[in-house]
């Protein structure tokens, strides 16, 4: 899915709220996968093999894509976005507030917007 990265984060500014609702659960499945213990790489490298049956991270490519999923939460989730997406996005990423409080303050807000 990483090397498909750069065509998804395109889509960002297109203005269909099935589209951007679509990226924020896409953002959330992924900051799930790269947060999770069994998807991680020991320091050492496994074989291709290893990682052809099973998708896994090491901990750099976790550090390196994490902030661009992110990113691509913080410019979909916003206040101005339509409403659908607003809703999307408080169902989907309600599960990774713990993980990433900085999504918080955002969150609140979307939140109370809604309500």
């Amino acid at each position: 899915m990483f090397e498909l990265l750069p065509s998804i984060k395109k889509m960002v500014g297109v203005p269909s709220w099935e589209l951007q609702g679509q990226l924020l659960i896409l953002s959330n499945c992924a900051l799930h996968e790269l947060c999770n213990d069994k998807t991680k790489l020991g320091n050492e490298e496994e074989s291709e093999d290893v990682r052809m049956i099973a998708q896994t991270y090491t901990e750099a490519e976790a550090a390196e894509k994490i902030p661009e999923f992110l990113e691509m939460i913080n410019q979909v989730f916003t206040t101005d976005c339509p409403r659908a997406t607003q809703k999307i996005g408080l169902t989907y990423l309600a599960s990774i507030i713990k993980s990433f409080p900085e999504l918080c303050d955002r969150y609140l807000e979307i939140l109370l917007n809604v309500a």
